[in-house]
């Protein structure tokens, strides 16, 4: 009996021949393998998953933010399901969060970095290529927007690499949060959080993606909540499984779908966008506070933030231009034969691929009425012939605007203004722009009288305009020519070719202005574009002339950007100016409604004794060029344009009909005021702080193993004063403990048992197990503070038998 009974063990398989036995053994450990790959969730939870994150993937994808181009953003897609899937399979591996999510840093980078420079133009071949096309391109931009000072970049690996990253990160952590933690409501709010904010910054719908998204989300919280509440059922050994699950999904399922179905039918029914007003200025607010980043933003895309009304330090050449049309401004002239570009910036350094400010820019403030040019070489005055004396009535209907709107040359305004200069003294400074807080005010200027009968602006004036320009202005206005290297040299070199053979004289200011500008719009050779971002890529180590000569496409910053330093690579002064081209006007009020679709480029061209010229060489029908009458010979030499020391900007040396402040009235009634903006933001930061606040409570518990735990109680018991004897096992010991706390005798047992199976069993707990022993341990504790806390009291009560028993004795003693 005794060998019958060890030769047949009480295994089924035992029963079985050999081969059988390893068939059911290898069935049992694939079934194994099977259940500890199973989400607790159930298996819909990982396709749901797989969905929420493809679907921030493809928003962040569709918004084509690196060039506009969807080939350098659709490996987004496959990213976030691959990391994903790495917290799904870490999580039931059961791998610890640390040991995950390093892994998972480790596998992204190289993923990252072979699948962005496969992704990137012109990369080479292979693992080892790809590498090194990413590493190249990250480092080339990073150089460039350093160490060569550039305002932006035509690298683009460096934008990939952060939208991987930001990707990868998020997929991973929502997917560990589902499968390893199981807080569900963690991953939908971080998913919830990047899809919401990418999609607040597009400038077009993405509904598709927020139904999809919401549904799956909805499923996912329902099985998770069942997963939750199986749990507990198990905790408390209360096991109607069978009846709980199918009833509450039902009804879950019955409730997410009229949730979403409602959503979509209030969508299109709504007859109202209480928000829309509040939201619409969100992306030029935003650039309005970071307008110093924008060099470091990818352009593409139709993005709320990329389009302003308002212009910043620096100017970075974009490849793309998309605007939604709305007003911006207008103005009133006093006869509609004034027809002028609106400036607001003017910039004086190339920087490769951008403009912006010299290093010896300053501010200084010039009172209502005074003189705005005072002390600088910009300064005309009413007897500079070629120029007529405007005045012009600004209302701004963008307030994010706060460059003063000038028509060339202004000489006062009726409102305070802050000016920008750039020069490095007094007696050789430029205006670069005058900013005001002010929506609507009236500012007099010294334009361009263009006549086509030859009685203002002549060809023959600038053409004897002659060489004399001020001390320091040819030195600020010519910089930059070395970074122009052979594709725009060539291109000059064309245009002064084809100017002889056309019979044009390249030997002066004018003629050379006037030759570029007609080259550049009107040659047949450029085409103009608002979208070259797919052509970028071509141009990497370029400067944005040299780009422009090898592409013969652009739009206006290409254009204007290209004549100013061919101007100056000819030797003569000429700045990069950005503002907006003139606007449709109304013959009745002589109102010029100015929108973004006129927001516009065009270069300022420097003559003695006439100032700044304006010429606009933008082809495609789209530029205003200056066309001046031949006229005749002058007799009389303009005489110099006058200097004025900066001390006259507090009012001295005014024109000679200066306006008084405040005086004016505005084009049209400026907008009322709405306070109840201010109630948007007390509503989101509410919620906000109750979603942080909801985060934090649901964070994820760190799953200790059953040694730490028992560690854990020994030493918080032992503090309290019951420490195990040597003797002692862990089940007596727990037991003793049992018997000091009885409500938590039940999670004592389970800590117990926990650990003797693994120390001593040498098992591995699942997930769910290592759950309920946290919860365990949590009783256990709570049991044992508040036994600590109940202690002096017992310890009193405890005390006063005692005392009164000695003094029972002691009495006795007495009598």
């Amino acid at each position: 009996m005794a060998s019958a009974g060890s030769f047949a063990p009480n295994r089924p398989e035992a029963y079985l021949p050999r081969g059988e036995s390893h068939g059911v053994q290898e069935q049992e450990a694939s079934a194994r393998t099977i259940d500890r790959l199973r989400p607790d969730e159930g298996w819909a939870s990982l396709p749901l998953v797989l969905l929420l994150i493809g679907t921030m993937a493809w928003s962040i994808s569709d918004a084509r933010w690196i060039l506009g181009q969807d080939g350098l953003t659709s490996f987004l897609i496959p990213i976030a399901i691959a990391a994903a899937l790495w917290g799904y399979v870490s999580a039931r591996l059961d791998l610890s969060p640390w040991l995950a999510q390093s892994l998972g840093c480790v596998i992204g980078a190289f993923v990252l970095i072979e699948v962005i420079g496969a992704s990137l133009p012109n990369s080479e071949p292979g693992l080892a290529g790809w590498f090194h096309t990413t590493a190249m391109s990250v480092t080339q931009a990073y150089l460039d927007l350093t160490w060569r000072h550039q305002v932006s970049t035509l690298q683009v690996g460096h934008f990939c690499l952060i939208l991987g990253v930001i990707v990868w990160g998020t997929a991973q952590a929502a997917s560990y949060d589902v499968f390893g933690y199981h807080r569900s409501v963690n991953a939908v709010l971080l998913l919830a959080v990047v899809l919401i904010a990418n999609m607040a910054l597009l400038d077009h719908d993405q509904y598709f993606a927020l139904v999809a998204f919401s549904a799956a989300a909805l499923v996912l919280l329902l099985l998770a909540h069942a997963a939750d509440e199986r749990t507990s059922w198990l905790r408390h050994r209360i096991w109607r499984g069978g009846d709980f699950r199918a009833p509450h999904l039902q009804g879950g399922f019955a409730f997410a779908s009229a949730a979403v179905a409602g959503s979509l039918i209030l969508t299109m029914l709504a007859s109202s966008a209480p928000l829309a007003s509040t939201f619409k200025d969100v992306g030029s607010n935003m650039q309005g506070a970071f307008g110093w980043m924008s060099g470091l933003l990818p352009n593409g895309g139709a993005s709320r933030i990329q389009p302003t009304a308002d212009f910043g330090t620096t100017a970075p050449v974009l490849s793309s231009f998309h605007e939604s049309s709305h007003d911006v401004f207008t103005v009133r002239v006093q006869n509609a034969s004034l027809v002028y570009h609106w400036r607001l910036v003017a910039y004086d350094t190339f920087q490769t691929t951008g403009w912006g400010l010299g290093e010896n820019s300053h501010q200084d403030s010039v009172i209502a009425g005074g003189q705005l040019e005072a002390g600088t070489l910009d300064q005309v005055g009413p007897a500079t012939p070629g120029r007529q004396d405007v005045s012009i009535v600004i209302h701004v209907q963008d307030t994010s605007i706060k460059h003063v709107i000038a028509a060339n040359e202004p000489y006062a305004v009726n409102v305070p203004v802050q000016r920008t200069l750039v020069g490095s003294g007094p007696s050789s400074a430029n205006l670069a722009w005058m900013t005001t807080d002010s929506v609507d005010y009236t500012l007099s200027a010294y334009a361009p009288e263009i006549d086509p009968g030859g009685a203002g602006l002549t060809e023959w004036r600038l053409q004897h305009a002659g060489t004399s320009f001020p001390p320091g202005l040819v030195a600020r206005y010519t910089q930059g020519k070395e970074l122009v290297k052979s594709d725009g040299q060539q291109l000059l070199s064309d245009i002064k070719k084809s100017a002889l053979q056309n019979g044009n004289s390249f030997s002066n200011e004018y003629d050379a202005a006037k030759a570029i500008q007609g080259y550049l719009q009107g040659s047949g050779t450029f085409t103009y574009s608002t979208d070259i971002g797919s052509l970028m890529p071509q141009c990497q180590g370029l400067s944005t002339v040299d780009c422009f000569a090898f592409l013969r496409t652009g739009m206006c910053q290409q254009y204007a950007t290209t004549m100013t330093m061919l101007m100056r690579m000819a030797g003569y002064p000429a700045r990069y100016v950005q503002g907006y081209q003139p606007g449709p006007m109304d013959p009745h009020t002589l109102v010029q409604q100015v929108t973004s679709q006129q927001k516009h480029a065009w270069v300022e061209v420097y003559f003695p004794s006439y100032g700044w010229i304006p010429f606009d060489p933008t082809g495609g029908g789209v530029g205003h060029p200056t066309v001046l009458a031949a006229g005749s010979a002058v007799t009389t030499t303009p005489s110099p344009l006058p200097t004025v020391n900066l001390a006259g900007t507090g009012g001295a040396d005014r024109p000679t009909h200066s306006i008084s402040p405040q005086s004016g009235a505005s084009a049209t009634t400026p907008p009322p005021s709405t306070p109840y903006l201010l109630f948007v933001p007390a509503i989101l930061v509410p919620i906000l702080l109750f979603a942080v606040f909801a985060i934090w409570r649901r964070r994820p518990r760190r799953l200790e193993s059953p040694e730490t735990v028992y560690r854990n109680v020994v030493k918080l018991a032992s503090r309290l004063g019951y420490k195990p004897t040597p003797t002692q096992t862990i089940y007596e010991y727990t037991g003793m403990l049992a018997a000091v706390v009885p409500k938590a005798r039940e999670s004592l047992g389970m800590v117990a048992m926990a650990n003797v199976e693994v120390v001593y069993g040498k098992q591995q707990l699942s997930s769910e197990r290592l759950e309920f022993l946290a919860t365990a341990s949590q009783i256990v504790r709570r049991s044992l503070l508040r036994l600590a806390i109940r202690m002096p009291k017992l310890r009193g009560r405890s005390r006063k038998p005692n005392a009164s028993n000695g003094r029972g004795k002691s009495g006795g003693r007495k009598r």
